[in-house]
């Protein structure tokens, strides 16, 4: 990479590459909703560089420089918090990290946004994220930051990001296109178009009657391709069996009285058979994953009441709360995002010994993208989509069953896409010419591996909606310069000694981790030393930055005042029963393996954001009140642009 004081340079492969601050002008530029931005990783993100405009001539880093670029990352829908801390060495001893715990991580980034109203306080809902960074706290088998996943195109005309997942083969190109398959524009059939000779329309009029057995009303085959209660198979052996009448036989149209002759009715009759076997494929189709789907209605809907039970039951709430009604499409998306790891365990549950991953892989992502595309085109009688009932304000006790509807409703939705394909020329090749080549597999035995993961999705979920009933999340800025947890005697504690918290968060770090998390905030300013006075830190990389705590705690706890009392802290065996922050795991699905960061920022929760301004604690910076920074360093003080 170039440094800062040149403009570019040029790899070994001709390549032109620019200084890492371009990137911020880069994504202002596209500061529109009209763009969508793909930013990716490539080699190594470690940000120990030299900044040669340093004014001290001191070993600075380029903080501020890779500071700015996570902000104009979170301005597109990117988490600064992970941006920042990718790479970074105050992971080495993450208790979380599933990877490489002890060892300083080498991540990966990647991002598909777009700019957003960053302060509306909404989290940016068009923007998808994956990294290493993620996986390696919330996988037990970490994989790689790769992401694929679609483009949606949304009522205003503009595409935005839609499912994603970091696992390969959940989103085949043959999956994409039996489910782009309904809304596909229509397409003429053959024989019956305006071009089409009447002798043509003549023949598939007769043709139609020998199918169906009968004279009158019913000389369109094709309208009977949606009924059920007709059978492909039966209409197959007829055609291929169908002769024109002896009359007829090798004579041109005007020979023959039922106005066709042999060309037209050849013609016809391989047209026609060429679509019922499309049909019948379809419609085998239907009956395997559509059957399977409806089959799951029932332990879908067991699933959802014994969750909200063990939900409820979890935790405190007040039986008269409302929530959000939810959305059965936002539990089938994420889905996607916690079906890898999961998929890999449950294919070891599917019977039979030809059942590989591959196969339950594809099939999963088959399905639940049906099922997605389906939510999204499913509406209540006043025509409502499920994303407007959402917003609906219901009871605690209702949510189950809410979201059992609209699976219930979904399942409608599916049912007529497949009347779609089958009524259009178009959307019928479009499907049934990759299940012909064998593109398209789907095997029923899967169906306990889609069960596993709507399990996860749906506690995933519940807890999202449920917790912020009884809990708030508290942010406690500037808790620990230089290193997470690095406490040296009774230096950066949030709270006075009359807190609980003060002396309780060594506890805490011992019993209870789960409580609390350490998330990387503000840079530390200053002219760069590696190590002040006693104490581990500086403002030189890695222990450039301000780390702060984050904590779920009590609605009724206090916030100035935190504390390690269990009784307004979820205790360890809340955590250990709910498997919030443990790993997605094939030895214990309890596991719902929540990101942090993600988890207290974007389920709806109350922020209280604390900056203790206690005499007792702003001592230990040299201060009372006010902005904090380092005893003895007057000019090492949070960078002011992050809050």
């Amino acid at each position: 990479m170039p440094s800062q004081a040149q403009p570019s340079c040029t790899s070994p492969d001709g390549t032109t590459l620019y200084p890492l601050h371009q990137l911020i002008t880069d994504i202002q530029k596209f500061n529109s909703r009209r763009y969508i931005i793909f930013v990716g990783s490539i080699g190594s993100l470690d940000h120990n560089m030299p900044d040669p405009f340093d004014p001290g001539s001191h070993p600075a880093t380029m903080q501020d420089v890779w500071d700015r670029v996570a902000q104009s990352i979170q301005d597109i829908g990117g988490t600064y918090s992970l941006f920042t801390s990718l790479n970074y060495p105050g992971y080495a001893n993450n208790i979380y990290d599933q990877f490489t715990p002890d060892v300083v991580p080498e991540d990966d980034s990647n991002l598909v946004g777009q700019w957003w109203m960053n302060d509306s306080a909404v989290p940016n809902p068009l923007a998808v994220e994956a990294s290493l960074h993620i996986n390696r706290e919330t996988m037990i088998s970490p994989t790689a930051g790769n992401m694929e996943g679609t483009l949606e195109e949304g009522n205003d005309g503009y595409y935005r990001a839609n499912v994603s997942t970091t696992s390969g083969g959940l989103l085949s190109n043959t999956t994409l296109a039996l489910t782009s398959a309904p809304t596909m524009l229509p397409i003429a059939w053959p024989l019956t178009g305006p071009t089409d000779s009447n002798a043509l329309k003549t023949a598939y009029a007769w043709i139609s009657q020998q199918l169906l057995n009968c004279v009158s009303g019913c000389s369109d085959i094709r309208a009977a391709y949606a009924n059920l209660n007709q059978s492909p198979s039966e209409w197959l052996t007829l055609i291929t069996n169908l002769q024109i009448p002896a009359d007829c036989a090798n004579q041109d149209n005007t020979q023959c009285p039922l106005g066709f002759g042999q060309s037209e009715f050849d013609t016809a009759r391989t047209q026609l058979l060429t679509e019922i076997q499309y049909v019948g494929l379809v419609r085998q189709y239907q009956d395997n994953g559509l059957g399977t789907l409806q089959n799951q209605q029932a332990n879908v809907s067991l699933l959802l009441q014994q969750v909200s039970s063990e939900v409820l039951g979890s935790i405190k709430y007040v039986t008269s709360a409302s929530v959000p009604g939810g959305n059965w499409r936002s539990d089938v998306e994420d889905g996607f995002k916690i079906a890898g790891p999961l998929l890999n365990i449950a294919a070891g549950f599917v019977p039979g010994p030809s059942i590989i991953t591959g196969y339950v892989n594809a099939e999963f992502g088959l399905a639940d993208l049906i099922m997605d595309q389906g939510a999204k085109r499913t509406f209540d009688p006043n025509g409502r989509s499920l994303q407007e009932q959402a917003h609906d304000q219901i009871d605690v006790s209702e949510l189950a069953q809410t979201q059992a509807n609209q699976y219930a409703a979904t399942l409608t939705t599916m049912g007529k896409d497949y009347s779609r394909i089958v009524s259009d020329w178009g959307r019928l090749q479009a499907v049934a010419i990759p299940i012909q080549m064998n593109q398209l597999v789907w095997k029923p035995e899967t169906a306990g591996a889609i069960l596993t993961v709507y399990d996860s999705a749906i506690r995933r979920s519940f807890y999202s909606q449920l917790l912020p009933v009884s809990y708030s999340i508290t942010h406690y800025r500037y808790t620990d310069p230089g290193t997470p947890g690095n406490f040296e005697g009774d230096l950066f504690r949030p709270g006075s000694p009359q807190c609980g918290f003060f002396q309780g968060l060594s506890n805490l770090q011992g019993v209870n981790p789960d409580s609390y998390a350490f998330i990387p905030g503000a840079p530390i300013d200053g002219p760069g030393s590696s190590v002040a006075f006693s104490v581990n830190f500086g403002n030189l990389y890695p222990t450039d930055v301000w780390w702060d705590i984050w904590m779920m705690q009590d609605q009724n706890a206090s916030a100035d005042c935190p504390t390690s009392d269990t009784s307004q802290l979820p205790s360890s065996s809340f955590y250990d029963a709910t498997g919030l922050f443990r790993p997605l795991d094939p030895a214990n699905l309890n596991g719902l393996g929540f990101y942090k960061p993600w988890f207290f920022l974007r389920n709806g929760f109350n922020i209280n954001k604390q900056v203790e301004t206690s005499t007792n604690f702003w001592e230990e910076y040299g201060v009372d009140g006010g902005r904090p920074y380092v005893r003895g360093m007057s000019d090492w003080h949070p960078d002011p642009d992050n809050y």
